[in-house]
């Protein structure tokens, strides 16, 4: 008990030094179905989310993954609205439930989820380069993506062997091979879930794949 008593004050301390974070708009649906509109801060570190309900001004929720089923909010940085959900996966042996954002919405679903260690940057060519080349840095090289099929969520790197083992790589690899594209690079196998999308007729084909912006529409 204390050692369970130890670890509940870290990590409700840890959340709680995020106090000076901004707040965003937001939605959060609970696993009872219950849903709450108000203002929250997601923390990716600890696969919980803070909430400040409308209806009660000041008081604050702290939500772990096993108690939502889903959340969104408000990015005013790149102006969409973010959503995620809870998906239940395999971390150091153990089936826990985490939040992952959806990018991709679809029988064949791209998600991502923060790195646990921000990318370093080089300021000079960043401050050289375009507004829109920026932006992919924070929105892409800040991430990792993973592919959702039935259920199952595997690295992009685990992408190609996935579709071996479902019996999907003949014509998938046709449609790379015509294209040019790299089972090795990660936005050519984004291109490779859209085209599975948009063949089988499902809600997930999109018409542009810029990766900064996919994620608001769904």
């Amino acid at each position: 008990m204390k050692i369970l008593a130890t670890v509940f004050i870290v990590v409700f301390s840890c959340l709680h030094s995020f106090a000076d974070q901004k707040w965003s708009q937001g939605v959060v649906v609970l696993t009872s179905g219950e849903v709450k509109v108000g203002l929250l801060q997601y923390h990716p570190r600890w696969d919980a989310v803070s909430f400040k309900g409308e209806e009660k001004e000041g008081a604050v929720e702290t939500f772990p993954a096993n108690k939502l089923s889903q959340f969104s909010f408000f990015d005013d940085h790149i102006e969409v609205w973010r959503k995620f959900y809870t998906y239940i996966a395999n971390k150091r042996g153990f089936n826990q439930p985490v939040f992952y954002e959806v990018v991709i919405k679809g029988d064949y679903g791209l998600l991502r989820k923060e790195k646990s260690i921000e990318p370093v940057y080089d300021d000079i060519a960043s401050s050289a380069s375009s507004i829109k080349d920026q932006m992919l840095r924070e929105q892409v090289a800040g991430f990792d993506f993973f592919f959702c099929h039935n259920n199952n969520i595997v690295p992009l790197s685990s992408f190609k062997k996935y579709m071996k083992e479902q019996g999907l790589f003949e014509d998938l690899n046709n449609f790379a091979d015509t294209h040019r594209l790299s089972w090795r690079d990660s936005y050519d196998i984004v291109m490779m879930i859209n085209y599975l999308n948009c063949s089988s007729g499902n809600t997930g084909c999109k018409e542009s794949l810029e990766l900064t912006r996919l994620a608001s529409s769904n």
